[in-house]
């Protein structure tokens, strides 16, 4: 069922102030990363936010974590020394 008109209001008036400050947020650390001349860690940032915000798909966060995350590594406890421990 698509949400009412009503409904779509409220949730964007609900959203917006918080959006609007993570959007600032963004655009700000952008700002420094520019100030910084950190232009590679930049340039990632801007490719995240493209591939993520690009398109209507309704599961950005689910590719973002995806984007960010290492594939599955079954030999990870190997790699990462994280052995098993035991309770005393």
């Amino acid at each position: 069922m698509p949400p009412t008109p009503s409904s779509a209001e409220a949730t964007a008036a609900r959203e917006w102030p918080g959006l609007r400050a993570k959007v600032l947020d963004i655009a700000a650390a952008l700002d420094r990363l520019d100030r910084a001349g950190a232009t590679k860690t930049r340039a990632e940032a801007q490719r995240l936010l493209r591939s993520v915000l690009d398109g209507d798909a309704p599961d950005r966060a689910e590719r973002l974590l995806e984007l960010l995350s290492r594939p599955y590594d079954s030999a990870w406890r190997e790699r990462f020394a994280a052995g098993e421990k035991t309770l005393p």
